[in-house]
């Protein structure tokens, strides 16, 4: 009765154990490609939906300021104090920064000491549009709005290329603001040279042609047609500055040496040249070819020169060194106190009436005090007279 079962079992055992051991290991591999396939399948969709890959900086930095995700940072100093290691980072506003350490890739609050900085990769960074618009692979760079990406439209350093397109968003109807916008690049901080350039990231001829004027940070920088250049904000030179025709400046400052032919002031202008003190410390000085000294104001109001032509002079009475006194009648002398004289001061001396042929002359000439006026002969009316100390 129970064979049946028993010869059974025998019989599936009998033929498992005479399978082929090659057909044993290639079952075990068939099983095992597709276990893999399946998870592969299962895993794609998750590798396409992860996040921008970028590269990080292990090194400890400290925000000295809020710095948003996505800003353009450099390293400003070194912090010796609680983690000497520790180098302080904040928002660059230099156009085409060499010194471009990275874009943040989260919030920094101030006094942050683990920013997440990243220095190569896929991010997103703020971005200013201006006029223009972004294509897939053009160049972005550095701008002068803290922390915030450009376009890139001249040789410089760069700090990678566009990944996406991206246009100008519409602005607030309430407030007239544009919004922050962000744009996903590779970020890989390198120089460029102007060769990289095509004609579509520069003006050709006919562009600037059908243009009254060209304008450069929104309007900062203007050059018209004729070639005059307009700015709104200062103008730094490490080199020289070469003008052919007419400059008009609002200020100036130079540092070093400032050569012209004509310095000419506007209509119902003057030309001032404002000294750093009042106390007569600072100078204006006229120096020949050889830097030799010849003639001076300083900041007093005082001049010096080794020599003089006018065709008139003009000096104000109400000066210290010019005046008028008055020989009393029946007196030889009168003192006119004066601390403008000193022991080699001249001293000039006008009548203005009749002395009865006597010639008034200085008897007394007092260091810092004043000097004395004296004739021969008492007159017998008073004499008024006019005197103008020189040095």
């Amino acid at each position: 009765m129970n064979r049946y079962p028993y010869q059974f079992v025998q019989t599936v055992q009998k033929k498992r154990s005479t399978m082929h051991p090659k057909r044993i290991l290639l079952f075990f591999v068939l099983a095992l490609g597709a276990v893999s396939f399946g998870f592969a399948q299962d895993a794609l969709p998750r590798l396409q939906q992860s996040q921008p890959l970028y590269v990080t900086l292990q090194q400890p930095f400290i925000a000295n300021q809020a710095i948003e995700s996505g800003s353009i940072v450099s390293i400003v100093e070194q912090t010796p104090e609680a983690t000497p290691s520790a180098l302080v980072i904040a928002k660059t506003d230099i156009m085409y920064d060499p010194h471009v350490l990275g874009v943040t890739v989260d919030d920094l609050s101030t006094g942050s000491t683990e920013p997440k900085v990243a220095i190569s990769g896929e991010v997103s960074v703020l971005v200013d549009l201006g006029e223009d618009t972004i294509s897939k692979g053009d160049f972005i760079t550095s701008s002068s709005l803290p922390g915030v990406a450009i376009k890139a439209k001249r040789a410089g350093y760069i700090i990678g290329k566009a990944l996406e397109d991206l246009t100008l968003a519409p602005t607030t109807p309430t407030t007239g603001d544009k919004p922050a916008q962000k744009l996903k690049i590779l970020l890989s901080p390198t120089w460029l040279d102007g060769s990289f350039f095509t004609l579509q990231n520069s003006l050709s001829k006919s562009d600037l042609e059908a243009q009254d004027s060209l304008k450069v940070g929104n309007g900062a920088m203007k050059v018209d047609k004729s070639g005059n250049l307009s700015l709104t904000g200062s103008l730094i030179s490490t080199g020289n500055i070469t003008s052919t025709g007419e400059s008009t400046l609002m200020s100036l400052y130079v540092t070093e040496d400032f050569t012209t032919d004509t310095i000419n002031a506007p209509a119902f202008s003057n030309i001032s040249a404002k000294l750093g003190d009042n106390l007569g410390a600072s100078r204006f000085d006229v120096l020949d070819n050889k830097g030799v000294l010849q003639s001076s104001i300083d900041s007093d109001g005082n001049l010096k020169a080794n020599s003089g032509t006018f065709s008139s002079l003009s000096i104000k009475e109400s000066g210290e060194t010019i005046g008028k006194a008055s020989l009393v009648s029946g007196s030889t002398q009168v003192y006119i106190p004066n601390h403008k004289v000193h022991a080699g001061s001249y001293i000039f001396i006008t009548p203005k009436d009749s002395t009865a042929g006597q010639v008034a002359f200085v008897t007394r000439q007092e260091e810092g005090k004043g000097f004395a006026i004296s004739i021969d002969v008492p007159l017998s009316k008073d004499v008024e007279f006019n005197w103008w100390i020189v040095d």
